[in-house]
């Protein structure tokens, strides 16, 4: 095939050094090519081999995911759009990525415990986690700031994401703490805390549901299931006022929230947790799509809230499966439509209740003016409670409550008509039986 390339290509020394460039580059291995591919802009695919020469120098903004991840699929568009914005040859920073199903040792290495992780390395270092809004300005706002601070920042910043924290971490996933790595460890997310004593008898049997609970929480990223052992730092647990084992405490983002004093079964241990993780300031760590149902006229019931709401009137409330912040109430109308979904011990997205949720929102605004009307949802994997005292099996299920007692389930079809119809139905018979 190449026997008279130097013909074609002039001969002499100038087409041996031709040929000599071809046949070099068509003989390349095929380990150095896919190298090459995945090197290859706007967006690139780091692993084991070429993460370390390719982040040794300058800035660079990467994802650590994994395939089968539902919110890394929703944010790999971004992440796309993204990469193309940086993506000029003098751009002060690069977009990546790292599969980690892949490179599950780098992904170790840089204590990757949920997806996705999103890291910002600086001349191979790694200097901050990123904890914002999922959307491109956020991301083009957080990249600027992070180029743009001086040394002594990038510095401050990274012992926020000390790289070894914990001090070591057993195969259960529960966080062994240290007087070295705590106050560390309990800077970001929810950290929820063991001190125990290894002969404590209530201790030793509290350990497997500790372990379990660990479980629970293992792919929630800004979530730890810690514990401390007093007898090797007695100064540690005398420093955080404990006075018998074992105590249990939350601490979220750097700051004590509760010492726990409920049961120590593994349900009544995750209702008490998902106050903290589903509520409150860890806002940011859930997906923007589900950030903006919170501005929904959809009430969003509690165990406070639940029973002073619906037992007025004809009343509705919902109850579901997803991450979502259930901490915003205000009870203001008689009706309460209430949705049913499984009460499940994993964290999960039903998808029928994900396909009803639009339409769910559309008829709570149609009804948004009826004074006698609610409807309203209850978040079953934070307030099992609520969900269990109603006898919540399957989903989707839809329940028509009055004065406080649940009067029918719907069967009808879930657009927005029927179920419009099917409130109007109840509403109206409540009206007929005022005017008698």
């Amino acid at each position: 095939m190449f026997r008279d390339t130097r013909k074609h290509l002039g001969g002499g020394e100038e087409g041996e050094a031709l040929q000599s460039f071809v046949e070099e580059q068509l003989g390349k291995g095929e380990e150095e090519k896919e190298v090459e591919e995945e090197m290859a802009g706007p967006l690139y695919e780091l692993n084991d081999k070429n993460f370390a020469g390719f982040t040794e120098t300058g800035n660079h903004f990467i994802k650590f995911y994994a395939p089968w991840c539902g919110h890394c699929k929703r944010l790999a568009p971004i992440w796309e759009d993204l990469a193309k914005e940086f993506d000029e040859d003098d751009s002060p920073a690069t977009i990546s990525k790292v599969d980690c199903t892949v490179s599950q040792q780098l992904c170790s290495s840089h204590e990757v415990r949920g997806y996705p992780t999103l890291l910002f390395f600086k001349d191979g270092q790694k200097v901050e986690k990123y904890a914002g809004q999922r959307d491109l300005s956020s991301f083009k706002e957080f990249i600027k700031r992070m180029v743009d601070q001086k040394d002594e920042n990038a510095e401050r910043e990274e012992e926020k994401v000390p790289e070894k924290v914990p001090t070591q971490e057993s195969e259960n996933g529960v966080v062994e703490l240290t007087a070295g790595s705590f106050k560390a460890a309990i800077d970001y997310g929810v950290t929820f805390v063991k001190f125990f004593a290894p002969w404590c008898g209530h201790c030793k049997r509290l350990a497997p549901t500790w372990e379990d609970l660990s479980k629970k929480y293992a792919d929630i990223d800004s979530v730890q299931i810690a514990k401390v052992d007093c007898t090797l730092h007695k100064e540690l647990c005398q420093e955080r006022k404990v006075r018998g084992y074992p105590t249990l405490i939350v601490y979220k983002n750097g700051e004590m929230k509760e010492e726990y004093s409920g049961g120590r079964d593994l349900s009544s241990l995750e209702t008490f947790l998902d106050r903290f993780v589903f509520t409150g300031d860890m806002k940011e760590e859930i997906p923007s799509d589900i950030v903006e149902e919170f501005n929904s006229p959809v009430l969003d019931l509690d165990t406070a809230s639940f029973t002073p709401t619906i037992s007025e009137g004809v009343t509705f409330v919902k109850f579901f499966c997803t991450m979502k912040n259930a901490n915003e109430t205000s009870p203001s109308r008689n009706w309460i439509f209430v949705y049913r979904a499984s009460i499940h011990d994993q964290k999960f997205e039903c998808g029928h209740c994900k396909s009803l949720a639009p339409t769910w929102e559309d008829l709570s605004k149609r009804f948004e003016g009826e004074k006698t009307v609610k409807i309203a949802k209850v978040d079953c994997t934070v307030y099992k409670d609520i969900c269990q005292a109603n006898q919540v099996r399957g989903y989707p299920t839809l329940l028509m409550f009055k004065d406080g007692e649940k009067k029918e389930e719907y069967g009808g079809g879930r657009d927005l008509d029927s179920l419009s119809s099917f409130v109007e139905k109840h509403n109206s018979d409540s009206d007929r039986k005022e005017e008698l």
